[in-house]
């Protein structure tokens, strides 16, 4: 499971964050929170792949009170190409 860095605040993630395999590569997995995280060893080993893409922002925030990724999907045609909203 992906952790925060140390000295970094904690990662938020949807009571069902997504997790994804790629249809590239079966070994390769993706996490989206705050972050997107990839993991080229099932989950054994995860580095983040994205600037923070919630913003987080005090001003939009509704009912949950934090920001966070809820779709995510690679292209099937496009290894490593992401799609996060």
């Amino acid at each position: 499971m992906p952790r925060a860095e140390p000295g970094e605040p904690p990662l938020r993630g949807q009571w069902l964050a997504h997790f994804i395999l790629s249809p590239h590569d079966p070994d390769v997995l993706y996490h989206g929170m705050q972050y997107v995280f990839r993991s080229p060893d099932r989950g054994e080993t995860w580095e983040r792949i994205s600037p923070d893409l919630s913003h987080n922002d005090p001003d939009r925030l509704g009912d949950i009170q934090f920001q966070t990724i809820t779709a995510l999907a690679e292209s099937p045609l496009a290894e490593g190409l992401l799609y996060a909203g």
